[in-house]
């Protein structure tokens, strides 16, 4: 996916180097911290930007805010758990830093229009 969204910025020159590095940098450190950090503010503290700023890359190219990019991160990591594993719900929520089963039931739901347990009947 980052690949695509550089080729796509390069071809329109719309987008510095700098904003393209910052947004594979942020998918970098999203990819290392997302069980234990889901504000977008941890991010742009390491990556020595404002929040404000980071939205606003992330929101030119891939057009999600900051946030909605890091909930989508963590239900596809979500749907990966329910495809390739059989731990329950609550164990994949656990896993992936949620303390609140019914939270992490209801983003799910919310993100991918289908509750956990449902996505999971429906990979059969």
């Amino acid at each position: 996916m980052a690949d695509r969204i550089i080729q796509q910025c390069c071809k329109m020159n719309q987008v510095s180097s700098r904003r393209i590095d910052l947004l594979l940098n942020f998918r970098k450190l999203l990819n290392e911290n997302i069980t234990e950090e889901r504000r977008p503010g941890f991010y742009a503290d390491k990556l020595n930007i404002s929040p404000i700023y980071l939205n606003e890359i992330v929101r030119d190219m891939t057009g999600q805010s900051s946030s909605q990019y890091i909930k989508n991160e963590i239900v596809l990591l979500a749907k990966r758990e329910l495809f390739h594993t059989s731990d329950s719900v609550k164990e994949i929520a656990y896993r992936l830093g949620f303390t609140d089963n019914a939270y992490f039931t209801r983003l799910f739901t919310e993100m991918a229009g289908i509750s956990p347990n449902k996505f999971r009947d429906n990979i059969d």
